[in-house]
């Protein structure tokens, strides 16, 4: 920057501009100007917190500068800085994401940078050898690896831009444009080298024969261009058109005067354009399918961004969308089984027969209802005894089918069957044809022999798509006649002969079209074609709806063509919203997930999966923008996000999610539709590897003093914290420890992981996984109940909006004192998710959002403090200023707390007024945003010792939420799924009354189950129950043999719990709520299974 053109803080004039807060540079600068006449020293160093402003300088260099700093010539001694460093050492790790920020704006530009990217094979090279070395080490790879990758990444995509750009032309046009294009330029070209060389010729003579020779230099260079298409028809197309004669390039090479000339012109021709990008290798051919996976997902990101720039980005969506486009036309039925051994009923009751049925199924594996077909016999007006299902996933049925096989089921006793016990035997369909399939594919398309208008309106398409006219009232022509596949009898119909069959015994006359020459099929003789094969070949129908984009339900599940998916998305592009469509099916899809308990991630569903989103269904609500796109593009998009996501999952080790790098912008920018499972893979991979396997710490806690001195009135002293709470007693022993002693590593097995063991003073207690968790839970009550150091939100202060169940940090804890106990909360947290153990606080977007370095809202203000947004939104519309005056308002502010706080100097005594209040406004939303700073960055360092940084940079503040404090609920279907038994049937008649009685609790009581059984007060995820092996095991009572006098007993170390053989659900539920509001915080029930233990019983 220029002194006499920016002023003498050129910084900071334009960061003002740009909205960057940056009063001073850095102490080491990363390049300044020491004098005029673009003279410039650079000094490199290793930049921390500071890329926000290298970018706002190279951003701003590229829009405003170039005239002054050529940007090759930065370029080049950048790169000159790589060579010069040797070492891997910080500085040159910030120079290549500096390297790379610059080739990104550029690329993005139109800009023509003139770099000599072969310079740069030794990185490459250097890339490859470090990461095979690495890699051996399994530890990880270094951030200057990182580095490296994400430098040569850049690289390349700046080469693939480059190289669309240069591409052959793919159709007749562009090839005929690109030759018009060729020889206008050429003779331009020819022109301007005329004159040049006529001014410094000295003869007539001369000057005709270097006319002559550049005539013939541009001839040939033309004739290059023609043959380096590959297509020798197009050639000769465009030859033809330019009126030139292949056969010239038969010919001997050229004489030696016509070779200088073009030696000449292309010397000429390279100092007046840019110079070709020599590839470091071949762009089609790379060495390493990694780092084109990695590419892959660069390209992806910028799709993904909703911003078409040009060509080059709508060439990459289409690649991409065909992907998606082609393997979404799979179409999968190994899903579906065939049940038999069913009980027959009356057909009214067939209905309630399938709902038993199909409820009990999914007690193993989740079925999709409306595909399942329970068969009733016409003439005895009864079911039969089969029933065919579709199970969501597929990897559950083996298991499901030997859950379901093992037992007998007692039928419900309004039901009048055959026999009053079920048991099943279910297959996956291995002959198709079977006669139980062809009904059942049958029963979906016919109905009393006819076709269901739905499938007659899928006909009509097909045929439509066919016809001559695009529409049902043309024909279908005897050369598409002939690619027919039509079954006569139990043999196919020779093609040869398919048109005289058709017209033999089908109506393929249209009469509004008298030439004979123009007869086809009809649309009537299509349908009949298709009503034949119901009882010939019912799967050839299949197969032609699935080519359609149908599946088994007859929904349009994908396009029938590429070119009207295309259109379709090119379309929803135009609304800006793309980023947005994304996140709403990628929540659509978690959920469907977590609802199924079955699909273990999005990855593993089918688009298929993915139900309509209505404008009529409660769908809507939730998924506003899925409502307004059609189902095909709906899951086309999902499945481009599946495709993207698996591939995510590959490359994530590569990358820096803690540098400045685009990538891991990229990451932090669209970590909202990375799916959960995949960074919940990634991150406990991370976990493993900086892990460490070595002796627990032990810490005693006295829980029962803590408990008799929390009934006394304490002004929650600092002695009072350190000496009397649970919380502050282990912060005493744990502040002394080193904090990789509590980075344990996960046990093999089933073996319980805890960072530390637990000794619960005057309590006899077995087992180490019931005290911590039970500690977690006590933390949790102090922190909620007893400390100071959160509070409950000012809408539960209130009592007004939304989440009044939700905490928030005192913003005048500030302390010392205060910020080490904080810091203390982190390391918690850190360890809660390690261990995937749970913390029993809620907290409100406010406090995770900032806590992963995701931005602030209004709206997060208002889901804590609805009040205060009322006020924000009435300052806002307010224009009267007798209403502004009469509010009383001065620039002294209360923040959660009720501590108050002076916007300005003075504040209290400066009045709000109708001039004002947009400052006021401004200054108010600063200060309750960043009321909580210090604590949040002193909470964020506690988490960082346990959790590596990198980690939170791609979670979402739900996906830190979920880890830290579990599900919100208690899903008793969940704890259902994850439960075993042993020495008693899942249905036996006490077994179905519990999950009855637990199905009626509510959330505190179902809270208080838990904390009977386990010890905390909400269920692990999904995940976690996977990961950890976690279930809760149901267990004989053993005892006094009159069962309806006794309670139910629970090992809540071992998550094991008893139930006694009541005899009614009442009974069981009065037992059960007894048993867990009398001894649900204590661990002394954990005596397991003595023989002189003594039984409590009334």
């Amino acid at each position: 920057f220029y002194q006499d053109e920016f002023g003498e803080n050129p910084i900071h004039s334009a960061s003002n501009f740009s909205q960057l807060t940056c009063k001073t540079l850095p102490r080491k600068k990363f390049f300044y100007q020491v004098s005029g006449e673009g003279k410039y020293i650079f000094k490199v160093v290793a930049l921390s917190e500071k890329y926000d402003i290298i970018h706002f300088l190279i951003q701003y260099l590229v829009e405003n500068c170039l005239e002054h700093a050529p940007i090759e010539r930065i370029t080049d001694l950048c790169i000159d800085f790589l060579f010069i460093c040797k070492k891997p050492i910080p500085a040159k790790e910030s120079m290549m994401y500096v390297l790379s920020y610059l080739l990104n704006v550029v690329r993005k530009s139109d800009i023509k940078l003139d770099i000599s990217i072969d310079r740069l094979d030794p990185f490459y090279r250097e890339m490859v050898r470090l990461k095979d070395s690495e890699e051996k080490l399994s530890r990880g790879f270094s951030s200057y690896l990182q580095s490296l990758i994400h430098f040569i990444a850049s690289v390349y995509m700046f080469m693939l831009k480059d190289a669309h750009s240069m591409r052959l032309p793919d159709t007749d046009d562009e090839a005929m444009n690109m030759a018009i294009e060729i020889v206008s330029t050429m003779k331009e070209s020819a022109g301007e080298t005329k004159e040049e060389n006529v001014e410094n010729a000295e003869t007539p003579s001369e000057i005709l024969e270097q006319a002559n020779e550049e005539s013939n230099a541009e001839r040939l260079a033309i004739l290059e261009q023609i043959m380096s298409n590959p297509d020798p028809n197009m050639r000769s197309a465009i030859a033809l058109s330019l009126g030139i004669d292949l056969s010239e390039t038969e010919s001997p090479s050229p004489p030696a005067s016509t070779r200088r000339a073009i030696r000449a012109r292309r010397r000429r021709k390279k100092s007046k354009a840019p110079k070709k990008i020599i590839p470091l290798k071949s762009i089609d051919k790379l060495d390493h399918a990694w780092f084109e996976e990695l590419l892959d997902v660069s390209q992806t990101f910028e799709i993904l961004s909703g911003t078409i720039i040009d060509s080059y980005h709508i060439h990459l969506l289409e690649d991409t969308m065909n992907h998606a486009w082609k393997s979404n036309k799979r179409v999968k039925n190994d899903n579906i089984i065939l049940f038999t051994g069913v009980p027959i009923v009356n057909s009214d009751q067939a209905e309630e027969l399938k709902l038993f049925l199909v409820s009990m199924f999914n007690d193993y594996a989740n079925v999709i209802y409306k595909s399942s077909y329970l068969p009733i016999d016409k003439d005895t007006e009864k079911t039969k005894p089969w029933i065919v299902v579709e199970f969501l996933n597929s990897k559950k049925i083996p298991q499901a089918l030997e859950k379901i096989s093992e037992y007998n089921y007692q039928l419900p006793s309004n039901l009048d069957a055959d026999k009053e016990e079920v048991y099943l035997t279910g297959n996956r369909v291995e002959d198709p044809e079977s006669i139980e399939m062809i009904e059942y594919f049958t029963n979906i398309l016919c109905e009393d022999g006819n076709f269901r208008p739905s499938a007659i309106s899928i006909l009509n398409e097909i045929f439509s798509f066919y016809s001559t006219t695009n529409d049902t009232q043309g024909i279908i022509t005897k050369e598409c006649m002939k690619q027919f596949k039509i079954h006569s009898g139990e043999s196919e119909v020779d093609s040869e002969n398919m048109v005289d069959y058709l017209f033999e015994n089908y109506d393929t006359r249209n009469e509004t079209i008298e030439e004979e020459d123009f007869l086809g099929l009809t649309i009537d003789g299509f349908i009949n074609i298709y009503k034949g094969q119901i009882d010939d070949n019912i799967f050839s129908i299949w197969n032609d709806l699935y080519i359609f984009g149908y599946n088994t339900y007859l929904e349009k599940s994908n396009f029938t063509d590429f070119e009207s998916a295309m259109k379709e998305l090119m379309d929803m592009y135009d609304m800006n919203n793309t980023k947005k469509y994304y996140e709403q099916i990628c929540k659509y899809a978690e959920n469907v997930c977590s609802g199924s308990g079955d699909i273990p991630s999005p990855l593993y569903l089918e688009p298929y999966h993915l139900d309509e989103v209505g404008e009529d269904n409660y769908m809507a609500l939730e998924y506003t923008l899925l409502s307004q796109i059609s189902i095909p593009l709906m899951r086309l998009l999902f499945q481009a996000l599946k495709l993207f996501n698996s591939k995510i999952i590959n490359i994530l080790q590569y990358i820096d999610l803690g540098s400045s790098g685009l990538m891991a912008k990229y990451f932090n920018e669209f970590k909202s539709i990375i799916f959960h499972s995949v960074k919940m893979e990634y991150m406990y991979n991370v976990l493993a590897e900086t892990s460490y396997e070595g002796t627990q710490p032990t810490i005693s806690i006295d829980r029962l003093f803590a408990a008799s001195k929390k009934l006394e009135e304490s002004d929650c002293t600092k002695e009072y914290i350190l000496n009397n709470t649970i919380f502050g007693s282990s912060f005493k022993q744990l502040k002394i420890v080193d904090p990789k002693l509590l980075r344990q590593k996960k046990p093999l097995g089933a073996e319980p992981h805890v960072s530390f063991i637990i000794n619960f003073k005057g309590e006899d207690v077995e087992g180490l996984s019931g005290p911590y968790r039970q500690f977690f839970t006590d933390i949790s009550s102090e922190l909620r109940e007893t400390l100071p150091l959160f509070i409950p939100c000012p809408n539960a202060q209130y009592f007004i909006g939304n989440n009044r169940d939700k905490y928030v940090i005192s913003p005048s804890k500030n302390s010392h004192f205060d910020l080490e106990l904080y810091n203390y909360v982190g390391i918690l947290m850190g360890i809660a998710i390690r261990t995937s153990t749970s913390m029993a606080i809620s907290f409100p977007s406010f406090f995770w959002k900032q806590l992963v370095g995701t931005s602030l809202t209004l709206s997060d203000l208002q889901e804590m403090d609805h009040q205060l947004f009322s006020m924000i939104q009435f300052l806002s519309k307010e224009n009267d200023p007798d209403t502004i005056d009469s509010l009383g308002l001065t620039f002294e502010i209360y923040l959660s707390d009720n501590t108050t706080m002076s916007l300005l100097p003075g504040g209290k005594e400066i009045d709000v007024t109708f001039e004002n209040k947009d400052q006021f406004k401004k200054l108010l939303i600063k200060a309750r945003l960043m009321e909580s700073k210090i604590q949040i960055k002193a909470i964020r360092e506690g988490l960082c010792q346990i959790i590596p940084k990198n980690i939170l940079q791609l979670l979402t503040w739900k996906d830190l939420e979920s880890r830290v404090c579990g599900s919100s609920g208690i899903d008793i279907r969940l704890l259902k799924r994850h439960t075993e038994y042993n020495g008693v049937l899942p249905s036996a008649p006490h077994i179905g009354y519990f999950w009855s009685v637990l199905e009626s609790f509510n959330d505190e009581q179902a809270k208080r189950f838990l904390r009977f059984a386990t010890g905390l007060e909400t269920l692990p995820s999904e995940e976690d129950f996977r990961r950890t092996h976690t279930r809760m095991l149901i267990k004989p009572y053993i005892g006094n043999s009159d069962h309806d006098r006794t309670f139910p007993r629970a090992d809540t170390c071992f998550f094991n719990i008893m139930i006694p053989e009541y005899s009614s659900p009442e009974i069981l539920r009065e037992r059960l709520l007894f048993a867990i509001y009398t001894d649900a915080d204590s661990m002394n029930a954990d005596v397991i299974e003595r023989e002189e233990s003594v039984d409590i019983y009334l």
